[in-house]
């Protein structure tokens, strides 16, 4: 049976200069979230993507009541307190936030191996969810059985509306190239394609990010 998770993911975009700065302040609230009771994080810098230069922070829940939960013992928590004018002070704007839940995850015992991450976004048309995912998943279930950590999710609540992200995890950027060259001769990823196109509302975002911290 497919373990069920949920994940907040939260994007940063840092004032010019200030990368590192920030980097450094995720990290350190990072390794706080499993005392306050998420089961496991990561932060991720966008390499590319529309977004210019990003960080993603992203935290596990088992269900939202472990998320409700975690999140009053962060905010009572006077370290947490004090960090957040810190943070302020280095991003360009508000952070955004979106709840998605796990359809597809990969082995956990396997996590370390993720040093990159591809992941792509996929709004369906209005009435095309449930198809769109059918395809996503027979997908995502083929990715794993070449070997990749291929997960997907659905998205709850963000600025896409109904939306799907597939995750895929390499450990380089050799490791990425090697594969899109692999898809680009691949007669199954081109049907895959084939199957996407009238279900989707645009084409799917892409996003490359680099793995910087994660908690064991």
């Amino acid at each position: 049976m497919e373990e069920k998770l949920f994940a907040v993911q939260t994007t940063y975009i840092p004032i010019p200069g200030k990368g590192p700065e920030l980097r450094a302040l995720l990290e350190e609230r990072m390794n706080a979230s499993a005392a306050h009771g998420a089961q496991n994080g990561l932060v991720q810098s966008q390499l590319f993507g529309p977004d210019g230069t990003a960080f993603v922070g992203v935290q596990l829940f088992t269900d939202l009541a472990a998320y409700e939960g975690f999140v009053k013992k962060r905010n009572a928590d006077p370290a947490y307190q004090a960090w957040v004018p810190k943070r302020t002070q280095v991003i360009s704007a508000a952070p955004t936030q979106e709840l998605v839940e796990s359809i597809i995850t990969p082995d956990p015992s396997t996590r370390s191996r993720d040093k990159l991450a591809r992941v792509v976004t996929h709004v369906p048309i209005l009435g095309k969810g449930p198809e769109l995912r059918s395809v996503l998943e027979e997908h995502a279930k083929a990715r794993q059985a070449q070997g990749f950590r291929a997960s997907l999710w659905s998205q709850l609540f963000g600025p896409n509306g109904q939306a799907f992200g597939l995750r895929i995890g390499y450990p380089s950027l050799a490791a990425y190239e090697e594969d899109v060259a692999g898809r680009q001769s691949d007669p199954a990823y081109a049907e895959y394609l084939k199957k996407m196109y009238p279900l989707q509302s645009t084409a799917g975002r892409a996003k490359l990010f680099e793995v910087v911290a994660r908690t064991s």
